[in-house]
């Protein structure tokens, strides 16, 4: 039996770790590539320059429309910059260097819940997490849902009840990725993922 459990355990960390998705963009003289890129919310992009004196600018006084700001300093140094798009949005940037020649944009779709509930997948947010979270679509399920909590060698580190939109304390947690079971009073099982910085 718990050679069972520890397979099932193993199954949820791949399934669940993979949900957050890190695409690559490069940069070059003088693009992005790809320059438009699709991915959901939560997901990261890193940026990867190849060559030349460029950087990603997407401060909000040069796009007002950004839901937030990112970027980095412009260097001609192969540098990397990666950043996590946890708002719904489309994204605009560009080198800052070369405005008329490099610019792209990031389109951030929200979390597909019907996709997700299929899949017995909720998301926690915001990723990653410092103080608290809150789970994404208990909405559905009204009452109280039994959340447990653990680490990834599967010791248990929190459990207890939850409604929807409730902001989860998880400062007691150390930093590192935690997976969580939720049973909604339904007695409908879902999995998901708690990544705390």
């Amino acid at each position: 039996m718990n050679k069972l459990y520890t397979l099932l355990f193993s199954i949820s960390i791949a399934t669940i770790v993979s949900a957050q998705t890190t695409h690559n963009v490069t940069v070059f003289n003088f693009g992005f590539d790809p320059e438009v890129l699709t991915i959901d919310q939560g997901d990261i992009v890193i940026w990867t320059n190849t060559e030349g004196f460029h950087n990603v600018d997407g401060n909000t006084e040069t796009f007002p429309n950004n839901p937030v700001a990112f970027g980095n300093e412009a260097s001609s140094e192969l540098w990397t910059y990666q950043f996590t798009f946890e708002n719904v949005g489309n994204y605009d940037y560009q080198c800052a260097i070369h405005p008329a020649l490099m610019s792209g944009t990031v389109i951030v779709q929200g979390v597909n819940s019907t996709d997700d509930k299929e899949k017995q997948i909720m998301r926690a947010f915001p990723v990653p997490a410092k103080d608290f979270v809150v789970i994404n679509g208990l909405e559905d399920f009204p009452g109280k849902s039994q959340l447990v909590v653990f680490d990834i060698t599967g010791k248990k580190t929190m459990e207890k009840l939850v409604s929807a939109n409730e902001q989860i304390n998880v400062s007691s947690l150390r930093a590192g990725i935690y997976l969580f079971n939720l049973t909604t009073s339904d007695n409908v099982r879902f999995t998901g993922k708690i990544l705390i910085r």
